[in-house]
C-alpha cells in the first residue's frame, strides 16, 4: 500500500521545532520511527523548496526505521534569512550551512548520520563531509553530481560556457528577479512554471540570462504538485519572498575563499548517487568524472525531471531502500 506523503501542517508522524544554530534560527521537521532507531537520516532540500520536498520519503524511512532530520536551509521558509546587505553572502556559504548542520547534529545528539540531498542538498551533503568527516557515514545524492572543490573563482558566466544547462542561473543573479517575485501571484506562476515533470506541457523557456518571470510564462498547476501543495509553496514564500533561496545562486566567490585552501578532494563515505534522466538543470552528463573523487560510489538512474522526489517517489524509494539495507546497514561504522 501506497505511503501517504507527510502533511505539512499537521502529521503525527512529525513535529516542527525551532532551534538557535550559531546564532541563526533554524526551523526543522523531526520523525522517530515507532520502534527503536537504526540510524538517523539528515534530509536537505533544494532550490526553490522547503524541508516539504521530501513529503513522499519521510514515511518511507521511518518506516524503515530511521529517524528523520528535515530543515528548511538558511533563508527558505521558516528558517530565518539574512538580509543582504546589511549582512555578507558569507551566511548563505556551503561552509557555513554545513556548520549550522553539524550543529544541529550535536544539539540533538547525533554522533554519526547519513545525509540525503537534492539539488542544492546534494552539494551541502558533500561539505558536510568535506568540514565534519567524523559524523557522516553515508550521502545519497539525488539529482546532483558531485561539485569538486573550489581551487579556482570562475564566475557564472564563465561557467555556462561549458554548462549551458546554467544559464538561468545568470538571471538569478540579476535583481529584477527577486523583484519579480514578491506577490502570492508572481511566487505561485513561479512554482507553476518550474515545478514540471515529464507528463506537463511546458511553453515557457527556463534557460534565460535575463527577464526569467517573463519567460517561464503563466503555466497552468502541473501534474507535480497539488492546490495544497502549491497553496503551502506560497504561503511560506510569501513570507520573506526569494532574497534568501536567490543568494544560493550569488556566493561562488565566498565558497572559493573557503574551499581554495583546502587539501581534501575525496568523499571516503559510501555515495549514493540518483540521476534523473530528463534533468534541465543537472543532467546526467555532468556527473562523468565524479567516480575519480568519490571510491564508494553507486549509480542509479531514473527516468524523471528534476523533481524526482515527487515525480517518482516509488523508484527513489526502491533505490533508498535496497541501499540502506545493503550499504548502509551492513556497514562496520557505528551509525
Amino acid at each position: 500500500m501506497a505511503l501517504i506523503p507527510i502533511d505539512p501542517h499537521d502529521d503525527s508522524r512529525v513535529t516542527h521545532r525551532i532551534s538557535l544554530l550559531n546564532g541563526r534560527k533554524y526551523h526543522y521537521v523531526h520523525g522517530h520511527p515507532e520502534r527503536r532507531s537504526r540510524a538517523t537520516i539528515l534530509l536537505i532540500h533544494g532550490f526553490p523548496d522547503l524541508w516539504y520536498s521530501w513529503r513522499f520519503i519521510i514515511p518511507a524511512l521511518l518506516e524503515m526505521g530511521m529517524q528523520i532530520i528535515a530543515p528548511d536551509m538558511i533563508g527558505y521558509g521558516q528558517t530565518e534569512m539574512p538580509k543582504v546587505p546589511p549582512e555578507t553572502l558569507s551566511s548563505y556559504s556551503w561552509k557555513s550551512s554545513a556548520d549550522d548542520m553539524a550543529e544541529l547534529m550535536k544539539q540533538l545528539n547525533v554522533p554519526k548520520v547519513i545525509i540525503l540531498g537534492h539539488d542544492w542538498g546534494g552539494v551541502i551533503a558533500s561539505r558536510i563531509c568535506i568540514y565534519y568527516p567524523d559524523i557522516v557515514t553515508h550521502i545519497a545524492s539525488m539529482c546532483t553530481p558531485f561539485y569538486g572543490l573550489m581551487k579556482s573563482y570562475v564566475p557564472v558566466e564563465e561557467v555556462v560556457k561549458r554548462f549551458p544547462s546554467f544559464t538561468y542561473q545568470i538571471a538569478f543573479n540579476e535583481p529584477q528577479t527577486e523583484e519579480g517575485l514578491k506577490s502570492n501571484a508572481e511566487i505561485s506562476r513561479f512554482f507553476r512554471g518550474l515545478h514540471r515533470g515529464l507528463g506537463d506541457e511546458f511553453t515557457g523557456q527556463i534557460q534565460v540570462r535575463a527577464n526569467i518571470i517573463k519567460s517561464i510564462g503563466d503555466q497552468p498547476r502541473g501534474l507535480l504538485l497539488t492546490q495544497k501543495d502549491l497553496d503551502y509553496y506560497v504561503e511560506q514564500y510569501s513570507q520573506n519572498g526569494f532574497h534568501g533561496p536567490l543568494n544560493w545562486y550569488k556566493i561562488r566567490l565566498q565558497n572559493y575563499l573557503d574551499e581554495k585552501d583546502l587539501e581534501r578532494f575525496t568523499i571516503d563515505v559510501p555515495y549514493l548517487y540518483v540521476a534523473a534522466t530528463h534533468d534541465v538543470a543537472t543532467p546526467p552528463s555532468m556527473a562523468f568524472g565524479q567516480a575519480v573523487f568519490i571510491p564508494s560510489l553507486t549509480t542509479r538512474e531514473i527516468k524523471s525531471s528534476h523533481w524526482m522526489l515527487v515525480e517518482c517517489p516509488d523508484e527513489v524509494i526502491h533505490i533508498l531502500r535496497e541501499w540502506i539495507e545493503q550499504v548502509c546497514m551492513k556497514s562496520q561504522m557505528k551509525l
